[in-house]
């Protein structure tokens, strides 16, 4: 996800733009401003929605910009679309904390989620929130990251500014340390059983994870959502691959929302 709080004009619109968005779905919405500045770095808190999720987060990181990303109808939330009723199945790579998890669960009554993460710390909010809010009969987690083939083992480098930043491909003054994780392919993910939607925010390995993904992988996904890093020609060059895989694809910036034309 995109750090803003180097930056302290973006921190001053996406605050804004929560007190607008979040704000009115949460209890305690006073955390939400609070967490602008307030409260102690890095204490865990819990966000109390009025649709009955709490989520556990870490005070002034990137985990409440994931909140109002998701919750604020920005696009991972618009991916679903009308169709949250007949959903059945969907994979979430670079799960975080489990917020898109958590919103397509509580937006879809029959999903089930193959929610992958590969940081401990991460990963441990993830299971936490999903054992929370009592799903985790629907929810099959991985503590694993998404690349090209499953078994090998990578090192995540860790962002000390963004929560959600934390990358295998991806370098810079931000990352300090690293943590070695197994991976785990998309065909093995995916299976032999249809994926409804596929969300993906894996800050820069999106290329590695779609780019050598085969057709035939791909021709069990009807909808992809994601996040695009790293040069402008490799995005053109992910979204081009996914449009002769069968996609009709649109971006947003950054953003994009890949939807098979036949499935």
């Amino acid at each position: 996800m995109r750090s803003f709080f180097h930056n302290k004009y973006r921190r001053l619109a996406y605050l804004l733009r929560g007190v607008r968005t979040v704000c009115p779905q949460l209890k305690n919405w006073w955390l939400f401003v609070l967490d602008a500045g307030l409260l102690p770095r890095g204490k865990i808190y819990v966000f109390h929605y009025k649709n009955g999720l709490s989520i556990a987060f870490r005070a002034r990181t990137s985990d409440a910009i994931i909140n109002e990303e998701v919750f604020g109808g920005g696009a991972y939330a618009l991916s679903l679309g009308g169709d949250a009723p007949r959903l059945r199945r969907c994979i979430d790579l670079g799960a975080q904390t489990g917020v898109f998890t958590l919103y397509a669960l509580s937006q879809c009554p029959n999903l089930r989620v193959v929610s992958a993460e590969a940081t401990r710390e991460n990963f441990a909010l993830l299971k936490r929130n999903i054992e929370t809010n009592g799903f985790s009969e629907r929810v099959d987690l991985r503590h694993q990251a998404a690349w090209s083939a499953s078994g090998q083992t990578i090192r995540m480098r860790m962002s000390s500014r963004n929560t959600g930043g934390h990358s295998a491909v991806e370098e810079g003054d931000e990352f300090a340390g690293a943590e070695s994780v197994t991976t785990v392919s998309l065909a093995d993910l995916v299976g032999d059983t249809p994926c409804d939607i596929l969300k993906i925010d894996i800050e820069g390995a999106e290329y590695e994870v779609l780019r050598k993904a085969s057709f035939d992988t791909l021709s069990r996904i009807a909808r992809i959502v994601g996040e695009l890093h790293g040069e402008e020609a490799e995005k053109s060059g992910l979204i081009e691959y996914l449009r002769a895989s069968g996609f009709a694809v649109s971006r947003n910036g950054d953003l994009f929302l890949a939807e098979r034309l036949t499935n």
